[in-house]
């Protein structure tokens, strides 16, 4: 009897972890690392992605990591799409907020914090490809405590 609920466990855990995956298949993701951990106003960080295979529709979502002492508890960025070769572009003002209104880190991580937040969805076909650049839209002119950021992209 403990051999059949442990295969029985073992089946449903397959099967919830097949269909999680369902569904999005991820084509590109790639992060920038930011010299001294700092965000310069003047660093537009540039992600080309190479020609999709095929037509569909596809999610794009940028992704950050940051120190436990970053002092904000948003960051509002720029995230410009063009897809090519019809050159469409789009710009997406992101406002991240980071934080719970108790304080606590809304992102996962243990020596820093991981975020992920959507960009958008496109509609692209074989042949285009597509090119991200982000840049912090914040008055302060260096942002301090941020590592990394990066470009996700998945087929829906």
């Amino acid at each position: 009897m403990r051999n059949k609920n442990l295969l029985a466990g073992l089946l449903l855990a397959f099967a919830v972890l097949i269909i999680g995956s369902c569904g999005q298949k991820k084509i590109y993701s790639h992060y920038e690392h930011l010299d001294n951990s700092e965000w310069d106003k003047s660093d537009t960080l540039h992600f080309g992605i190479p020609p999709v295979v095929e037509d569909g529709f596809y999610r794009g979502e940028m992704g950050m990591r940051i120190g436990l002492d970053f002092p904000y508890e948003n960051l509002v960025v720029d995230v410009t799409e063009t897809i090519y070769p019809s050159r469409i572009q789009k710009t997406y003002t992101l406002n991240c907020t980071l934080t719970e209104q108790s304080g606590q880190w809304k992102g996962a991580g243990v020596n820093y914090i991981q975020y992920l937040f959507p960009v958008g969805s496109i509609q692209l076909h074989a042949g285009d490809s597509v090119h991200y650049a982000i840049s912090h839209k914040m008055k302060r002119i260096q942002i301090p405590c941020v590592y990394n950021v990066g470009i996700n992209l998945s087929q829906q």
